[in-house]
């Protein structure tokens, strides 16, 4: 079975997407995390320092992605992940091997 896990956007400002999101259009936030520059080569970003703000509704559920460092980017055209807009989604699985 695939089923959708949750879908990555980046974001100039976490507030004000937060505003968004959960003031505006009934989201709750839910896990956050820092990261790294450790996760660098996997994002293709040098040294970022991001945080990553899951928010849920109606079993949706998406990550709001904020780079504190190197910052966010270019336009909505095709970007690397550090860039305002759709960064990713993302898959669950039950098994990845038969998948």
């Amino acid at each position: 079975m695939i089923r959708a896990s949750h879908v990555g956007i980046c974001v100039r400002d976490l507030d004000a997407a937060l505003r968004f999101w959960v003031d505006g259009l009934g989201f709750t936030a839910s896990a956050a995390f820092d990261i790294g520059p450790e996760y660098g080569p996997l994002m293709e970003v040098d040294a970022p320092k991001l945080r990553s703000q899951f928010i849920e509704r109606d079993g949706i559920r998406l990550e709001l992605l904020h780079f504190a460092e190197p910052g966010t980017l270019g336009s909505a055209d095709r970007r690397p992940v550090n860039q305002a807009g759709l960064t990713h989604v993302c898959l669950q699985v039950d098994d990845v091997d038969a998948v």
